[in-house]
C-alpha cells in the first residue's frame, strides 16, 4: 500500500510540474528580448522625437521586423565564412567571399534602411529634429565594438594536444620522424 501510495505522488507531482513547465515556455514573449543598448537607443530616440504611443508601437514593430532581419543574414554570414575558410576549391572559396560581401552590404543597407524607416514614422515637426540632429542618430547605429582587453586580462589558452603543439613545451625538440620498415 505504501509504495503505491509513493507512486500516486510522483505521478501527480510529475504532471503538476510538467504542467508549469509547459505553461511557462508558451506564456513567453514571442520576440526574444531586447538588448539593453538597444533599449537606450530607443529612449533616446523617443525622447528625442517626443514619440506618441502609436509611433512607439510603429517603431517596435520596426526593430522587431529589422533584428529578424539582421540575425537571419548575420547567420548566414557565419556559414558562408566557415565555408570560406574550410573550403579547398579555390573557385567555392571565392563565391563564398562573393556571398560574405553581398551579406555585408545587406547589412550595412539594412542598417541605413532603419534609419530612414525611424524618419518615415515621423510628424513633420518631428522630421525637422529628426533632421536637425541626423548625425547623431546615425552615431547610435553604429555597430558597436567591444573593448579590446589589456595584455594581463587575457584569458589562458587551454592545454591541448600532443605535447609538442602546446605553448608551455615550445622549447622541446619534434618528435622523431616515423621509422622505415
Amino acid at each position: 500500500m505504501r509504495a503505491l501510495t509513493f507512486w500516486k505522488i510522483v505521478g501527480i507531482g510529475g504532471i503538476v510540474v510538467n504542467t508549469i513547465v509547459i505553461t511557462l515556455l508558451l506564456s513567453r514573449p514571442s520576440h526574444p528580448p531586447m538588448h539593453k543598448d538597444d533599449i537606450r537607443v530607443r529612449e533616446k530616440i523617443a525622447d528625442l522625437l517626443k514619440f506618441t504611443p502609436l509611433q512607439l508601437e510603429k517603431y517596435d514593430n520596426l526593430i522587431m521586423k529589422d533584428k529578424k532581419q539582421l540575425r537571419d543574414l548575420q547567420k548566414r554570414r557565419r556559414l558562408f565564412f566557415k565555408n570560406a575558410m574550410l573550403e579547398n576549391d579555390l573557385n567555392k572559396r571565392k563565391e563564398a567571399i562573393d556571398s560574405l560581401a553581398s551579406i555585408a552590404f545587406k547589412l550595412e543597407h539594412g542598417r541605413i534602411q532603419h534609419f530612414y524607416n525611424i524618419q518615415a514614422i515621423c510628424t513633420p515637426k518631428q522630421k525637422v529634429l529628426f533632421d536637425d540632429n541626423k548625425d547623431e542618430i546615425y552615431l547610435w547605429f553604429q555597430p558597436m565594438r567591444r573593448p579590446m582587453k589589456k595584455p594581463g586580462e587575457l584569458k589562458e589558452r587551454p592545454k591541448h594536444g600532443p605535447p609538442h603543439f602546446r605553448d608551455d613545451n615550445m622549447d622541446m625538440p619534434p618528435p622523431p620522424p616515423p621509422m622505415d620498415e
